[in-house]
C-alpha cells in the first residue's frame, strides 16, 4: 500500500465525500460540503504549509438561493441524468457495431514502441468518442499518457483545436527541454565524480600504498568507474 494521500474533496453529497473518508488507510479527507469555501480553505492551508496532495472538485451544485421547488427540480434532474445513462449505452451499443475502437489499440501499440510521452505526445481527436468510451479505455488513456480533443462540428471552433494543440506541444517541448538539462547536468556530475576519485585512488596508490606500475594505477581507475557507477546508480534511487 502507498503513503496515505492528503486530499481535499469539494462535493454537496456526504455520500461521495464518504466514499473517501470511509478509506482512512488510504486517504485523509479534508470535507468541503460548499464549493464556495473551497480556496479559503487552500489558503488557510498553504499557510500552514499543509498544501494537499490533490484537490477533487465536484462541478454541479445546489445554487446559493435554493428555490423551495428544489426536490421537484433535483428529481428531474436525476430522472433526466438516468435516460442520458441509458441513451449513451444503447448509443454505445449501435456505435460498436459500426466500428470498432481501433484508436485505442493503435495507442496501446505506440506506448510499447514509445513510452516516454515527452518522445512521443499523443492526443485522441475525437467528437464524442470521450463520451462513449468505457471507464477502462477511459483509464487505458490517462495510464498510457495520451490526452483528448474534441472535434468541432463547425470550423468556426477549430481555433480551440488550435490552442489545445499548442499547448499540449509546449507542454512537452518543456519537458523535453528540462530531461535535456537534467542529462547533461548528470553527465558533468557523473565526470566530477569519476575524475575525483580516480585521482584519489592513484594518490593513495602513489603516495601511501607505493604502488607505481602500470597495472595497479590502471586497477585504481577500474575502482573508480565501479565506485562512480555505484554512486550513480544511488543518487538516482
Amino acid at each position: 500500500m502507498g503513503k496515505v494521500k492528503n486530499i481535499i474533496i469539494a462535493d454537496d453529497e456526504a455520500e461521495c465525500r464518504e466514499e473517501f473518508t470511509s478509506r482512512p488507510e488510504h486517504f485523509k479527507v479534508l470535507e468541503v460540503d460548499n464549493a464556495n469555501n473551497l480556496v479559503d480553505e487552500l489558503k488557510k492551508l498553504f499557510a500552514l504549509n499543509q498544501s494537499p496532495d490533490l484537490v477533487l472538485l465536484d462541478i454541479w451544485r445546489p445554487a446559493d438561493r435554493i428555490p423551495p421547488d428544489q426536490a421537484e427540480r433535483e428529481a428531474r434532474a436525476k430522472e433526466s441524468l438516468q435516460d442520458l445513462t441509458d441513451q449513451l449505452e444503447r448509443t454505445r451499443s449501435i456505435v460498436q457495431k459500426a466500428w470498432i475502437p481501433r484508436g485505442f489499440h493503435i495507442l496501446s501499440e505506440i506506448r510499447k514502441e514509445w513510452p516516454d510521452p515527452t518522445e512521443l505526445p499523443v492526443a485522441l481527436y475525437s467528437k464524442r468518442g470521450y463520451f462513449l468510451a468505457t471507464p477502462e479505455q477511459l483509464e487505458q488513456v490517462e495510464t498510457q499518457n495520451a490526452h483528448w480533443i474534441l472535434k468541432n462540428d463547425e470550423n468556426e471552433f477549430f481555433e480551440y483545436v488550435q490552442d489545445r494543440i499548442d499547448r499540449l506541444v509546449g507542454i512537452y517541448e518543456e519537458n523535453r527541454k528540462t530531461k535535456g538539462q537534467i542529462f547533461k547536468m548528470r553527465i558533468v556530475s557523473v565526470l566530477a565524480i569519476f575524475i575525483s576519485i580516480t585521482v584519489l585512488a592513484i594518490f593513495i596508490g602513489q603516495h601511501l600504498i607505493g604502488a607505481n606500475s602500470f597495472p595497479e594505477t590502471v586497477a585504481s581507475c577500474i575502482l573508480s568507474v565501479i565506485l562512480t557507477y555505484g554512486l550513480d546508480r544511488l543518487l538516482l534511487r
